[in-house]
């Protein structure tokens, strides 16, 4: 399948804890060729929002796709609300509703799957998700990865309805991370390839993806920004991971070409790092408090991961957290606790992203 054969490029962040989908029409683009700028551009490249249960029984087209995916027992959910406008393999599924109903039964939820992609002390190809739920049915991190890619799929396909729409007929870019090795990408085409993406499906490293986008938005200026060996450094903080690239531009024959020059080792660090940080510090306010089962603390992290987004999102001054007893103790048994504004500034801005002197960008005590 050749790029010119063709309607539609399509572009998909296979994130930790999001997806995300955009795409150009190729046929509105070549028509609109006397577009020249940057912003004119730009109008052609579109957000697809991925329709998906954000409710019992209920669908809805959200910007992303949260990366994560539900696995339901025999009791603990209704068939009857877990209805796709497409026909389904199985009965578990991806996305929003998963990622909300999940945190309320964590043994049943993956999540990171991305993460273990990389993790050359697991057998990705095995069924080890969700990690530590015993007594559940599980999944790979590869077919949890290609679950996510089918819902992008089927998605795009009921949205198109034309077969010649459809995404295996399209040219597909998917980004993962700089350094993702050998065998993490090629895990993550065997997912592309159990998703039934068809064959023209490219991998774009992701500090790459946002070094081009820099270009295109400076297509006119980018000369006066750098200079012939200059160094740039890209960082791309995600979900689960931390990447950092290193670009030169250099002169070749006469024309300025730029080189990536250096890729950063794999560091699992990102979102879900701070998620579990700011969840030890609620567990130390809770009162009368005992350790809390896998279960429980896999909730909690769930929990301050909502309270965090509610708080730098909405700007909410502090999130309640309650996490429920158990059996006869399900009352004497709640833990509740504050997460503050200030608990996420401080540990944000302290332990995470400290502030650092430009002599000294590690930030290290010369005491």
């Amino acid at each position: 399948l050749d790029f010119h054969d063709t309607q539609f490029v399509i572009g998909i962040d296979l994130g930790t804890t999001n997806c995300a989908v955009s795409y150009v029409d190729l046929v509105a683009l070549r028509e609109g060729q006397g577009q020249k700028t940057s912003a004119d551009k730009k109008r052609f490249l579109k957000v697809f929002n991925v329709p998906q249960l954000t409710g019992h029984g209920e669908f809805t087209k959200v910007p992303v796709l949260p990366s994560f995916l539900y696995i339901p027992g025999e009791y603990d959910i209704s068939k009857e609300v877990l209805k796709h406008p497409w026909k389904k393999r199985e009965d578990l599924f991806a996305g929003t509703f998963a990622r909300d109903h999940g945190s309320k039964l964590p043994s049943r939820l993956v999540s990171s799957a991305k993460s273990w992609l990389c993790n050359p002390n697991a057998d990705r190809r095995s069924k080890i998700l969700p990690w530590g739920s015993e007594g559940v049915e599980k999944v790979s991190p590869v077919t949890a990865t290609a679950e996510y890619l089918l819902h992008i799929r089927k998605a795009w396909n009921h949205f198109v309805k034309d077969e010649d729409k459809f995404l295996e007929n399209q040219f597909v870019v998917i980004t993962v991370p700089a350094s993702f090795n050998e065998e993490a990408r090629e895990l993550t085409m065997e997912a592309v390839k159990t998703a039934e993406f068809g064959n023209s499906v490219t991998l774009l490293e992701e500090p790459l993806a946002a070094f081009y986008s820099w270009l295109i938005n400076h297509e006119n200026d980018w000369q006066t920004k750098v200079n012939p060996d200059d160094l740039i450094l890209v960082c791309d903080v995600g979900g689960g991971t931390t990447d950092f690239s290193l670009i030169s531009l250099k002169e070749s024959e006469g024309s300025p070409r730029f080189e990536r020059i250096a890729v950063g080792e794999h560091l699992i660090l990102g979102g879900d790092n701070i998620d579990l940080a700011l969840a030890r510090k609620v567990e130390a306010k809770f009162k009368n408090r005992k350790p809390l089962s896998a279960d429980k603390w896999k909730t909690l992290a769930h929990r301050c991961r909502e309270a965090k987004e509610r708080i730098l999102d909405k700007n909410e001054p502090s999130v309640r957290i309650t996490i429920k007893g158990e059996g006869r103790s399900l009352i004497a048994g709640t833990l509740a606790a504050d997460l503050t504004r200030q608990d996420v500034d401080s540990l944000l801005i302290e332990r995470f992203f400290p502030d650092a002197d430009e002599n000294n960008p590690a930030g290290f005590s010369s005491e």
